[in-house]
């Protein structure tokens, strides 16, 4: 009696056990990640447009280098170039970017208006670059109150 209830119960327990034919479940592939876009390059631009301390939109050429590290974009000096006030350079830095778009900020001393604020944000589109950048002095001293802002296109 004991023999048949122990085969009993083994006829029922080894097919639960997997000895059976079951169909295997099939594996997904792990997504592969999407590359970030690279960036990095000078962009140069014949045609960008400021305007200084809240005087008449200029126009002028500008330049920046982008150096980029994953989600981190190191910007060098934005240099303006313009023949009614000649050649100057803003001190940007770092951005992060999310997709094509990126946001930046960061601050220096000047001579005359104390410290800066540097604001700027744009997207890429291929081998082009929409920068838009806002320049705050913290000086009181006279022509250091107005935000001055720097807008353009600017090719790879």
């Amino acid at each position: 009696m004991r023999k048949l209830w122990l085969c009993a119960l083994l006829a029922v327990v080894l097919p639960s056990c997997g000895g059976g034919s079951s169909t295997p479940t099939p594996v997904t592939p792990a997504p592969t990640p999407t590359p970030v876009p690279t960036f990095t390059g000078t962009y140069t631009s014949s045609s960008m447009i400021f305007n200084l301390a809240g005087l008449a939109e200029l126009r002028g050429t500008g330049r920046t280098t982008v150096t980029q590290n994953g989600n981190s974009l190191d910007f060098s000096r934005l240099e303006i170039s313009n023949t009614v006030i000649g050649a100057t350079s803003y001190q940007l830095g770092n951005a992060t970017l999310v997709g094509q778009t990126f946001t930046g900020a960061s601050a220096y001393n000047s001579s005359g208006c104390d410290v800066v604020n540097v604001t700027w944000d744009g997207r890429f589109a291929g081998n082009l670059m929409n920068l838009h950048v806002t320049l705050s002095p913290t000086g009181r001293a006279s022509g250091c109150q107005t935000k001055s802002e720097l807008r353009g296109e600017l090719p790879k």
